[in-house]
Formats: C-alpha cells, structure tokens, sequence
C-alpha cells in the first residue's frame, strides 16, 4: 500500500506554538489557510477510497514544523496545497511545482502535468503548467518525492475565485488528481494495479 502525504500549505489555525498564524495568501475576505484545507480533505478522503495510507499534516504548525514532520516520514508522494496570489488582479491558472532534481524527477513531472493538464480544462481556466523548481523551493528541496499545487489565484481573476470557493471545487481537485496518481504511479511502477 502507497503512502500518500498531505499538507495544506498554510494555518488554517494559530500555531500549537503561540508563533504567528500564518493565513497564507488573501483576498481581504477569504484567507487560503482557511480554504485549503477544503481541498487536501477530500483528496485524502479520495486516495483513502482507493486503497492508499494518507497521512495528513496539522493545519496549525509551521512551514519549519511540517517540513521536519514530513521529512522524516516514510512516503511514496508528498503534496502540498497552495493558493496563488499576485499583483495582477487578472491573473489566473493551476500550476505544480516539481522538482527535476529529485530522485523521481520524471513522474512528479508526469504528474504535475497530467495534473495541470486536466484540472484547467475540467475548471475551464488557463494552464499555467508543470514547473521545475530546480530544488528552489523549501518543500521541493527538503522533501523528497514532492509537488506543490497552486488550485488558482485568490485574489486574481474573478472566474479563479469563484472557482475556489465554489463547494463542489474540492471534489474536482480531489478526483482528478487523485487518478492523475493512481495512473502515473502505476505506470512508473511505483505501485501495482
């Protein structure tokens, strides 16, 4: 059985610690620690389904926190859930950070783009793609066998926020991507159909 591990990316609560409650990216109403965690339960609930160990992260540790958690967990794929912002209040799209670097380089990349691929077309807006961070990211650098998933901008285009906080956006995330794992992983050899 594969182990899946899932983060949310930022606090949907204030720190177990007493550090700061890191909200992640707003759109003055809506906070992503908040809304993320939306996504991440039904992507466990969906590999929970389909025969996979889910192992999720605490919304209320920090990025250093998690990042020890994670590492020293024994997992087939780790991601972590974002929402986008920018400057442009027209921007727009899913994208998936991978790193080529990493010792499963070429299926977090199959995955990233599958992923990329089908969720825009499902949604109906832009693919902004797979990206190679090159190990420049904390989570890509630090956890091997990781993708970290930007669903849309919260506070860019007004189709990405309604998309965002539509109820049913979850179980879109949740379904295709987990069958976006199930067929890559499969096909890497990673696990046995």
């Amino acid at each position: 059985m594969k182990i899946i591990v899932l983060s949310s990316g930022h606090m949907a609560k204030p720190s177990v610690n007493g550090g700061l409650w890191d909200k992640g990216a707003t759109n003055t109403i809506v906070h992503e620690g908040l809304e993320v965690p939306r996504f991440t339960e039904a992507l466990s609930l969906w590999l929970l389904e389909h025969g996979y160990r889910v192992m999720r992260v605490a919304d209320n540790i920090t990025l250093r926190e998690t990042l020890k958690v994670v590492k020293g967990f024994p997992h087939d794929l780790a991601i972590e859930v974002h929402m986008n912002a920018s400057d442009n209040p027209n921007a727009s799209g899913v994208e998936v950070f991978y790193n080529s670097k990493d010792s499963c380089g070429q299926m977090l990349k199959d995955i990233a783009s599958k992923f990329c691929s089908r969720f825009s077309k499902t949604i109906g807006y832009p693919n902004r793609g797979a990206k190679d961070s090159k190990g420049s990211l904390a989570w890509n650098r630090v956890i091997d066998k990781s993708i970290l998933v930007e669903l849309g901008f919260i506070n860019g285009s007004k189709v990405d926020q309604e998309m965002l906080l539509d109820a049913r956006a979850p179980l879109v995330f949740a379904e295709t991507m987990g069958q976006v794992i199930l067929e890559v992983m499969a096909y890497a050899g990673h696990m046995k159909t």
